[in-house]
């Protein structure tokens, strides 16, 4: 498959062919999850699978302490879990630094316009640390390392048994064993699916816990499918409590987490969100083209909260004539997002780039330096402004927004600024953009990209001054 467009269709073309909506376990319907694993086993290509590490043996004192600190750790827990009518979760690449605090840029805002801290819980999933610099710290629960407990005091759950309903599974794993070299089939195996579904299992059983100590009315989620999320969407559903997925970044007819879902049980998919939130009507469509079927989910126009914020915040910027560059990461290589053709650009720009990172690549900023040190002038990117000012900032004042296929286009729209892309995936996830020239794309692998790039900046900017 060479594009995500032949991936859509070929992970379609199984859903039609085999009974998916009936595959179950312990009562699970397990679908979602293999439809989005191989969505991304595709998306990144073959990548080697780490092995579990050799247990070592441990003196009985060690154990002992360990199950001691568990066992504290998780029993105190509850103490600090009182009623409240939400709950809002995120994780760290959810947060951006601002005045000294890193706020969760998508539902802290919701939080502070609509006087919800009094009526909600935030829980932080994935690794946290020093939460006394996150925005609304006194409510945050530090959700993983209380789970991190449980699962160790009560692991031996983690081998119960299961009760399978998954007929022509294994004529879908003869399909799949056909392209070995694209994927790690060995991810889609029984064995593996059910070791999954058994850690699935108990971290629903986890949060189940939580959700009756808290009572909520409603769980609000950022990134539904990711592996620490959706066992706390699984849960919030089986409660029947009120689940609600916040848009994160594009939603595209390509990206199947969110588009044509062809085959869903009458009772819906407990690990899908009963409702979705959306930063625009386009995005919204995307959805409401399968959910229109299906009465048990709903799509609402919100608004981008963290963007909207920012169009009545008065920010200066040190230097206004700076076009902005938003980088991502895997799939895209370095290789990728500084192909010769762009770094030969950035060098005869007379504007200063600056270079953003995605959240995901806040720990390899040296590495970056270091691949293009001696490739462009140091004295024409800039790092230290591009990633201290919230991203809504820098998209109200740059001259230009450039990028391979960031969701970061779509933002940049909000406040009429053009963006130029650099990769062709770009043609079909913003086709409305491209559609209503607020998007240009430009193949940076053709031989007069330079020139291309130029002349479509200086008709940006001569719209701009019009």
């Amino acid at each position: 498959m060479n594009n995500r467009l032949e991936v859509k269709e070929y992970i379609l073309n199984l859903e039609a062919n085999f009974p998916v909506d009936k595959w179950e376990v312990n009562g699970l319907h397990i679908w979602p999850i293999i439809r989005i694993n191989l969505y991304f086993a595709f998306i990144y290509g073959k990548q080697k699978i780490e092995k579990n590490r050799s247990t070592i043996n441990k003196s009985f004192a060690y154990k002992l302490r360990s199950y001691v600190y568990h066992l504290r750790k998780y029993y105190l827990h509850p103490l600090k879990l009182k009623q409240k009518k939400q709950i809002f979760s995120g994780a760290i690449v959810h947060r951006e630094k601002f005045n000294g605090l890193l706020y969760n840029r998508f539902f802290d805002t919701y939080i502070d316009s609509n006087a919800l801290k009094e009526k909600s819980l935030f829980f932080e999933l994935g690794p946290t640390s020093n939460i006394e610099n996150y925005h609304n710290s006194d409510i945050l629960i530090k959700t993983q390392e209380n789970l991190f407990s449980y699962k160790f005091l009560f692991r031996k759950r983690k081998n119960l048994k299961l009760e399978s309903k998954l007929e022509g599974f294994d004529l879908l794993l003869e399909k799949l064993a056909h392209l070995e070299e694209k994927i790690n089939i060995d991810e889609f195996s029984l064995e593996y699916l059910n070791s999954l579904i058994n850690n699935v299992l108990l971290e629903v059983d986890f949060y189940k816990k939580m959700l009756r100590k808290v009572k909520p009315e409603r769980v609000s989620v950022l990134c539904y499918y990711s592996v620490n999320t959706y066992p706390l969407v699984i849960a919030a559903n089986q409660l029947g409590i009120t689940t609600i997925e916040y848009q994160h970044g594009p939603q595209t007819n390509k990206q199947l987490a969110y588009s044509n879902w062809t085959k869903v049980p009458l009772e819906g998919y407990s690990f899908l969100p009963k409702e979705f939130w959306c930063w625009d009507s386009t995005s919204a469509e995307t959805i409401r083209q399968w959910t229109k079927e299906h009465e048990l989910y709903k799509v609402s126009v919100k608004g981008n909260f963290w963007t909207d914020k920012w169009k009545y915040e008065v920010t200066h910027v040190s230097d206004n004539s700076f076009i902005l560059y938003t980088l991502q990461p895997e799939p895209l290589s370095l290789d990728m997002l500084f192909a010769p053709s762009i770094l030969t650009t950035m060098n005869s720009s007379e504007q200063t780039w600056l270079l953003r990172l995605h959240p995901r690549q806040k720990e390899t900023i040296e590495e970056i330096k270091h691949f293009i040190s001696g490739k462009v002038n140091m004295d024409v990117v800039d790092f230290e402004q591009a990633n201290s000012l919230p991203l809504p900032i820098l998209l109200s004042k740059c001259l230009c927004h450039v990028t391979h296929f960031s969701g970061s286009a779509i933002e940049a729209s909000y406040f009429d600024k053009k963006t130029i892309f650099l990769n062709e995936i770009s043609i079909w996830s913003f086709d409305d953009l491209i559609k209503n020239k607020d998007g240009f794309y430009i193949n940076p692998f053709e031989s007069n990209f330079e020139q291309s790039f130029n002349e479509r900046l200086k008709s940006i900017l001569l719209d701009t001054q019009a």
